[in-house]
């Protein structure tokens, strides 16, 4: 999937070194690892999946640790000496990122107001790409998460993706058939700024809060 992008990867380790298996839990050894990864590569941003907070709502506990983590772990990234580091020297001081939440299915309950939304459908066909380089996930787990006692096809998982699409442009009021992706920006690291929106989204429509 990141090879179709151009793009690089790393698996995170905790503080103890070993690469974190899935079912994310937070505990130290997980925020640590976090903390020394971001350091390490000093992002200027971060998107993440954003915390459910309707009591109703189901979770995919990844999804919700991993936002709980970066939330946790943000105001700490400018400190030097928070956790230990792992295979490498304390820097100093390093700039706190901009966070932005992505859109989760499983925030559906809750009514959050967007801050930007795009239009991928130049860029669509590539994600759908990306996404079946996930194979085991498509068609060996998903499938059972949804009720079925079978793998679905190709051709019926392309189906079912452009429709999470519309239902996504449903939930936010929007023109269906055009696939958007939804961004939030938080406050968990720095603040946006005028740079950022320039940068990330130029020409997008920015619905920031007054």
């Amino acid at each position: 999937s990141a090879e179709l992008l151009g793009a690089e990867y790393a698996c995170l380790q905790g503080l103890d070194g070993q690469h974190l298996p899935g079912q994310v839990w937070i505990d130290r050894n997980t925020l640590g690892g976090l903390w020394n990864a971001i350091r390490d590569f000093e992002p200027d941003y971060i998107f993440c999946p954003p915390v459910i907070t309707d009591p109703l709502a189901g979770i995919h506990i990844d999804h919700q640790h991993t936002a709980m983590a970066v939330r946790a772990v943000a105001y700490q990234v400018g400190v030097p000496h928070a956790y230990p580091t792992v295979g490498t020297s304390v820097k100093r001081r390093v700039r706190v990122p901009l966070i932005i939440n992505v859109d989760d299915p499983y925030a559906f309950s809750e009514k959050r107001p967007f801050h930007v939304a795009v239009d991928i459908s130049a860029v669509y066909e590539r994600k759908e790409e990306m996404a079946l380089c996930h194979a085991s996930q498509i068609f060996e787990w998903l499938p059972f998460t949804d009720g079925r006692d079978s793998a679905v096809s190709e051709e019926e998982w392309r189906k079912l993706f452009r429709q999470r699409h519309i239902n996504v442009n449903q939930r936010y009021g929007r023109e269906t058939e055009t696939p958007r992706e939804f961004f939030r920006f938080t406050t968990w690291g720095r603040r946006v700024e005028q740079n950022d929106l320039d940068h990330l989204f130029p020409g997008e429509e920015i619905c920031l809060p007054s």
